[in-house]
């Protein structure tokens, strides 16, 4: 959690109309699949009335989601991936939008880690015929992902 406190500290927030609750993320994780880390779960509790400039993290939106932030819901970022995004594996849960095209990405196939980076540019590569390819890794577990995050906000 200390992570999470030095993110909240140092990075800045705005008030956000998001507030999930346990039930909800359990509800989210159920529809996609995946146990959600810890450290995931409680970021999104954290961020309960507020969010973090500068970066999309989707979160657990409940229902009914304000029209402008629907697009920050986890459930409703990865839905399309699988159907609009050629070469996105559906092993991968999104749950960060870098606004060029890539996602860091929980891996279901490990749910404890370690985090991923999906490459548009290498999915959509003409030669790409192995989605494993657009994949690799950036930290080991989310914690760790929270930390290189806080480093940027320190030193960006």
């Amino acid at each position: 959690m200390s992570n999470i406190s030095d993110l909240l500290a140092i990075a800045p927030t705005q008030k956000s109309p998001i507030h999930a609750t346990p039930a909800d993320l359990d509800a989210a994780s159920s529809l996609l699949n995946f146990p959600f880390p810890t450290a995931y779960r409680d970021l999104v509790l954290a961020l309960n009335g507020r969010a973090i400039d500068l970066f999309d993290l989707y979160r657990v939106i409940p229902e009914p989601a304000p029209a402008d932030i629907d697009y920050l819901d986890i459930v409703r970022a990865n839905a399309w991936p699988q159907t609009d995004r050629r070469n996105f594996p559906n092993w991968l849960v999104a749950f960060y939008a870098n606004g060029a095209g890539d996602f860091d990405c929980f891996d279901r196939r490990n749910p404890a880690g370690p985090i991923v980076d999906w490459d548009h540019e290498i999915a959509w590569d003409e030669d790409c015929d192995d989605p494993e390819d657009a994949v690799s890794e950036i930290a080991p577990n989310f914690d760790d992902w929270i930390a290189q995050k806080v480093s940027y906000f320190k030193d960006p």
